[in-house]
């Protein structure tokens, strides 16, 4: 089937159908960062996903609120911040063994003032070696 073809067909479609397909153009990617998170971070019930088909839901359902270009704006926004959430939180868990919570974010900001002041007495033949050995 040609592209064209699959054009015609898609404008033959109901209104209705437009706006189904549309809302899970948008609900399928959200929802599929839940399932990643939830293999990611090995929850101990499925509950969580539950969860993720109501807020995947209600993002979805308020994107398709908005005109077209905010829409795919904000879309790719909130998509982009809870992929780079979830990430961050699977690395913390892998590592620490816990949930990383806001609170928590409190001590990275200590921890990036004793990261730089421990960096900055490396002398500099040590960043020309380090650039060196990673080029």
């Amino acid at each position: 089937m040609n592209r064209l073809a699959i054009t015609k067909q898609a404008a033959s479609l109901p209104p209705a159908a437009k706006y189904i397909i549309k809302f899970l153009m948008l609900f399928l990617p959200l929802y599929l960062i839940e399932v990643f998170a939830f293999c990611l971070l090995l929850p101990e019930t499925g509950l969580g996903l539950v969860f993720g088909i109501l807020w995947a839901g209600m993002l979805a359902g308020f994107i398709l609120c908005l005109p077209k270009l905010p829409g795919r704006i904000t879309f790719g926004i909130v998509y982009f911040l809870i992929l780079l959430w979830v990430l961050a939180q699977g690395g913390y868990y892998r590592v620490f063994g816990k949930m990383l919570w806001l609170s928590s974010i409190i001590y990275a900001g200590e921890g990036a003032v004793f990261l730089g002041d421990v960096l900055s007495k490396f002398p500099a033949i040590w960043w020309i070696g380090l650039i060196l050995t990673l080029g």
